[in-house]
């Protein structure tokens, strides 16, 4: 009788263990940085991606190291990282090429935190509130749905000013 239970205890310790295992093992995948990407397009039909060269960009006001690229060739997307605790956040796009012209972009935003998982943490949702934009050579910001999540992939399209022979203007 004795070697029953042993034998049912240890086969319930056994069961318990891979449940608890189970549970454990949520792995996170994918971006859960909540960085929004910022993809960029021609404002026409015919030439919807861009590659730029010469690009500079980087935050204003933000701590530490805000510089996000510099000087960068060949470049379709940036990630752009919003300020968690500010509502806003402002990027610099400085175009070497162009004579180092410079265009400012200003997201506002409610930024809500929400629980992924127990690997992954809590990431947060950009509710947009308004986007705001010089014209030196940015055409216009598109974000689909106006929330930018962590999902992987751009949330964010500038379209530039764009012509065949001299690309972006």
């Amino acid at each position: 009788m004795r070697f029953r239970t042993a034998t049912a205890s240890a086969g319930l310790l056994l069961i318990a263990s891979a449940l608890v295992a189970g549970c454990a093992t949520d792995d996170c995948d994918g971006n859960r940085n909540t960085l929004p990407e910022a993809g960029f397009y021609a404002n026409t039909a015919a030439h919807p991606k861009l590659a730029i060269d010469g690009l500079t960009v980087f935050g204003v006001g933000a701590p530490g190291d805000s510089l996000l690229l510099d000087s960068a060739v060949n470049v379709s997307s940036v990630p752009l990282p919003f300020n968690l605790d500010a509502g806003s956040s402002t990027f610099v796009f400085r175009y070497d090429q162009a004579g180092g012209l410079e265009d400012r972009v200003t997201f506002r935003y409610e930024a809500q935190p929400y629980f992924v998982s127990s690997a992954c943490g809590v990431s947060y949702r950009f509710h947009l509130k308004g986007i705001e934009h010089t014209s030196q050579l940015i055409d216009s910001i598109a974000v689909p749905g106006d929330i930018i999540t962590n999902a992987e992939g751009e949330n964010i399209r500038i379209y530039f000013r764009y012509t065949e022979e001299e690309g972006p203007q």
